[in-house]
């Protein structure tokens, strides 16, 4: 240290500032709520992604930590305020309740003509909806055969059918169980078509 006169106290400065820290010795601490403790390796985009769920959003952390001079260069070390309230990673879900009453005539949907010898599946837990009956209206018209899927005691779509039509109705009173019924009853007909067209595996 002779050699630098009245200059080894600066160095002597220098060199413990420049010295890196001992990370591997270093005890562990608890860091506050809201920062996070700069680690080797770190980055503003990596630390967008695991605090704020997108690596895009870090000029967010780096308008937060206004002594950070250099968005590319984060030392080790050093504490960066992290947002306290985490946006979602995903949108919530929101639930639309949408009613399946149809009180008006809907607006005719582009379809081929049925023609004779076709079939209209109509369905109704209640048996009442008018656009299903306005349809099986329609469908005899056309000389087109109905089968009928409804609970209770059918309502208003079975004083609709046909001698021709095949009515198949659910006597349960509750919804959820007429619904259940004919969930089966779509599958089945589903599979009898199937062993029509294909053959039975």
């Amino acid at each position: 240290m002779a050699a630098f006169g009245n200059c080894a106290p600066v160095v002597v400065a220098l060199a413990t500032l420049l010295t890196p820290p001992s990370y591997a010795a270093a005890p562990a601490e608890k860091v506050e709520e809201g920062w996070h403790r700069i680690r080797p390796g770190d980055t503003l985009e990596g630390l967008a992604a695991k605090f704020l769920g997108d690596s895009k959003r870090w000029p967010e952390l780096y308008a937060l930590n206004p002594r950070i001079l250099d968005p590319h260069w984060i030392f080790p070390g050093r504490r960066v305020r992290i947002p306290l309230v985490q946006p979602a990673k995903a949108p919530n879900a929101q639930v639309v309740v949408v009613s399946n009453r149809v009180e008006a005539r809907p607006t005719p949907v582009e379809w081929s003509a049925a023609d004779a010898g076709d079939l209209l599946l109509a369905i109704s837990t209640s048996g009442n909806s008018r656009n299903v009956i306005a349809a099986m209206n329609a469908a005899h018209e056309a000389q087109v055969g109905v089968i009928a899927l409804t609970g209770r005691d059918g309502g208003k779509m079975a004083e609709a059918l046909k001698p021709a039509d095949i009515h198949i109705c659910v006597p349960a009173q509750s919804t959820a169980r007429i619904q259940e019924v004919h969930l089966l009853t779509l599958h089945c007909l589903c599979d009898a078509i199937d062993c029509l067209l294909l053959g039975v595996e």
